[in-house]
């Protein structure tokens, strides 16, 4: 039985795949499996997976339809055989020493979560993310949950060794019913389950961004229904944990960004609501019991602009500020 299931869920990634399973492969520590679940993909990824199983025994390969990432993800920890299981997206890659520094921090320190820092590399710069600067951190899990999501090392799979046990004992799996937020309802799952959480500060993984800027531009149809089904569920496990003050604190913040998301999405210009509607929409959320309460719970600063739209109900002052903003930008 191998000692890792490296998951990797496949779909139009052939301009990077080859980058992504040789990193892999080319992992100091040996044991291990690695499953490529190629979910559907209409390009000729499906036909790399298996020239690379054919050249290497530890290489499984499934073939499904297209089902989306979390189906893809299910599919690969049905089939893992390992002790522990770790996820890598098929257009990143691993420090060579990602598998044995995980595997020595989990030996030493205890094997329930391991998260180390990555690389998030866009248009060739590179910018380093990790949680502090001591090399590593071992953190009870109510002590650190929300600085996690703060820091954005709990709201991906990527960059963790996960217990296979603990994911099959409790049936844990990426919810396929949603399309926003999956990822992180899954980690909160599995925090569900642990108390100790360990952190190693070097970035073991690369976070490769590719076209970002579209995926930020793009308008998220029902972000508000969605948005409130992820911090429902979130709030499921948070519930039942004895999260400090601090904790508490950014978990208020963490519910009021998850608003200021919303509303300025719903001016996105990929909507194609008319102003009007726009700014009833916006309205009918600003004037909601949910949303006041969030606002008195912020402890964090905000944006004078944002403020008066809040206090008189009506988005309108950031729509005709940004319409300023963009007049003078054009003629620089």
């Amino acid at each position: 039985m191998p000692k890792v299931s490296v998951i990797v869920p496949v779909y139009k990634a052939e301009q990077y795949l080859h980058n992504c399973i040789d990193s892999i492969l080319n992992q100091i520590y040996r044991d291990f499996e690695l499953i490529l679940v190629d979910d559907g993909s209409p390009d000729k990824s499906g036909e790399i997976c298996d020239k690379y199983a054919e050249n290497d025994g530890r290489i499984k390969v499934i073939h499904k339809g297209n089902g989306g990432v979390s189906s893809a993800r299910n599919e690969g920890m049905c089939t893992a055989k390992g002790e522990y299981i770790c996820f890598v997206d098929s257009d990143d890659s691993l420090n060579i020493y990602f598998l044995q520094k995980c595997l020595e921090l989990a030996k030493s320190y205890g094997d329930e979560l391991i998260i180390c820092g990555y690389n998030k590399i866009e248009n060739n710069k590179i910018q380093k993310n990790i949680f502090s600067d001591e090399k590593y951190d071992i953190l009870q899990r109510d002590q650190v949950i929300m600085t996690l999501v703060e820091k954005v090392l709990i709201c991906a799979p990527w960059g963790k060794l996960y217990r296979s046990d603990i994911i099959k004992d409790n049936e844990i799996k990426f919810p396929e019913d949603m399309s926003l937020g999956e990822d992180m309802v899954f980690n909160f799952h599995y925090c569900n389950y642990i108390s100790k959480i360990v952190i190693i500060n070097s970035p073991l993984y690369n976070y490769i961004v590719v076209n970002e800027n579209s995926l930020l531009n793009k308008y998220k149809t029902d972000l508000y229904s969605k948005q409130m089904t992820i911090n429902n569920r979130l709030s499921e496990y948070i519930d039942n944990w004895q999260i400090d003050n601090n904790q508490i604190k950014k978990l208020n913040n963490y519910i009021y960004f998850c608003y200021e998301k919303i509303l300025f999405n719903t001016f996105s210009k990929k909507n194609n609501w008319s102003l009007t509607t726009k700014l009833k929409y916006n309205k009918r959320i600003i004037k909601s019991k949910d949303f006041k309460d969030a606002l008195k719970n912020f402890s964090g600063k905000i944006n004078p602009i944002l403020n008066i739209s809040y206090k008189i109900n009506s988005f309108l002052p950031v729509v005709l500020f940004d319409n300023i903003r963009m007049l003078i930008l054009s003629k620089r």
